[in-house]
């Protein structure tokens, strides 16, 4: 019985780390995938391209603020380039920190 439940602690336990790791993965696909579909469609008012680029980061709760993120234009179109750093804490005992950069001017390679 002892054996039992520490084999559902362990995969419990395993589980739970699998999920620490992809969170921050999740928030940079997601944030990088919205970022890139709305600077496809940004109309010509910086204002609101700034306003609605904000509130896609603050949506996914990550440490951005307005002086990490910068925004650019050309005639077609605008960009966004940010970058921020998540730490993965498992009880202490291990730490690991990721970094992550988006930048929509530079085409998505597919990995």
């Amino acid at each position: 019985m002892k054996k039992i439940i520490f084999i559902i602690a362990l995969i419990i336990l395993l589980i739970y780390c699998g999920y620490l790791f992809a969170v921050p993965q999740y928030h940079y696909y997601a944030v990088k995938s919205n970022l890139e579909e709305y600077m496809n469609v940004a109309i010509d008012r910086p204002g609101l391209v700034n306003e609605t680029v904000m509130r896609i980061i603050n949506e996914h709760g990550l440490p951005v603020t307005k002086d990490d993120v910068h925004i650019t234009h050309d005639d077609k179109r605008y960009y966004v380039k940010t970058s921020w750093e998540e730490t993965v804490d498992i009880f202490t005992l291990y730490q690991k920190t990721y970094y992550f950069t988006i930048d929509t001017s530079k085409k998505s390679s597919g990995k």
